[in-house]
């Protein structure tokens, strides 16, 4: 079992960089304030890395390492634009899907599994700060809430954001869903999930 999963609460920030291909995160523990994890995007291809350096992340397909201390990698998101909707796909180290994230309207995700049954949906305020995610009986097992950046956020692309998993959850493969959806919501640029799908 990953170490990182035992923990509940995080605080995902995007480090100070430079260039807009690919974004950098650190994933700090919100009780003991310490770096835990570290987070990378990755252009798909020569294509999308070139787009995104001269139009920056908004619109262009990406995907999002997780990883371990060691650097092996935990779990993997990727994006990708399909019948005019989002979807973002999780993959554990393994290479093993844990299921799907699909846009299906502004601020809303249904998170899918590989039969594309619905399995528990992300949905956000009107706002845009504030998110939970709830299972097929409407039961919270997640907020997620976007943080104020202040100046800072002229000089990264995003907002930092916390995730609070319930404890009520226990099981590893779902609460890989759960930090997965943090990331979704991220790649999706915290506005651009605004825009009517």
């Amino acid at each position: 079992m990953s170490e990182l999963l035992q923990r509940r609460a995080f605080l995902i920030k995007e480090r100070l960089h430079y260039f807009p291909i690919a974004r950098p995160y650190e994933i700090i523990d919100l009780t003991t304030h310490e770096v835990v994890r570290s987070a990378q995007e990755r252009p798909l291809n020569p294509t999308s890395e070139s787009l995104r350096f001269v139009w920056g992340s908004e619109g262009i397909p990406t995907t999002l390492d997780v990883f371990e201390n060691d650097g092996e990698r935990l779990l993997t998101v990727q994006s990708l634009r399909t019948q005019a909707r989002w979807t973002y796909t999780v993959d554990d180290s393994g290479g093993e899907v844990l299921g799907s994230y699909r846009a299906t309207r502004a601020g809303e995700y249904d998170l899918l599994d590989n039969a594309w049954t619905r399995l528990g949906r992300l949905r956000g305020e009107f706002t845009g700060w504030h998110y939970a995610f709830t299972d097929m009986d409407r039961k919270r097992l997640a907020r997620l809430t976007k943080k104020w950046a202040g100046l800072k956020r002229y000089v990264t692309s995003t907002h930092p954001f916390t995730l609070e998993i319930d404890a009520s959850v226990l099981d590893q493969r779902l609460k890989k869903r759960l930090l997965a959806a943090a990331f979704c919501v991220e790649l999706d640029d915290w506005g651009n999930s605004w825009i009517a799908y």
